[in-house]
């Protein structure tokens, strides 16, 4: 069977299942490309996480207090970059308590890990 095209005139079936396979792989390597992206800015958030978390235990008021707010666009970060895994009352629990947002990281990393890299 030949398929009529308006730019090559004739096209085989072998050529086009070539080019349909050649798009299906250009999407799944796309895909592989976005969740390696979105593991690498879990990864970063999580190092942030763990470095602040050592100013805030400083015992240095003004390096406490800094990092508390730095933490806290860290969270809000996390949960901009992650709606699809963070629900509103996981939001609100990791606000309250810096020892859910560890936990949560690595539940996120597992996640997007899973999901097909």
């Amino acid at each position: 069977m030949v398929l009529k095209t308006p730019v090559n005139g004739l096209v085989s079936l072998t050529n086009v299942f070539c080019l349909c396979h050649e798009t299906a792989l250009q999407k799944k390597g796309l895909v592989r490309n976005l969740l390696m992206e979105k593991l690498d800015r879990i990864k970063d958030i999580k190092l942030k996480a763990l470095y602040i978390e050592r100013k805030v235990m400083s015992n240095r008021p003004e390096e406490m207090d800094a990092a508390e707010q730095e933490l806290e666009t860290l969270r809000e970060r996390f949960c901009s970059e992650n709606k699809d895994f963070i629900t509103p009352p996981i939001a609100r629990a990791l606000r309250k308590d810096f020892d859910t947002f560890p936990v949560l990281i690595d539940w996120a990393y597992r996640y997007y890990e899973e999901k097909g890299v």
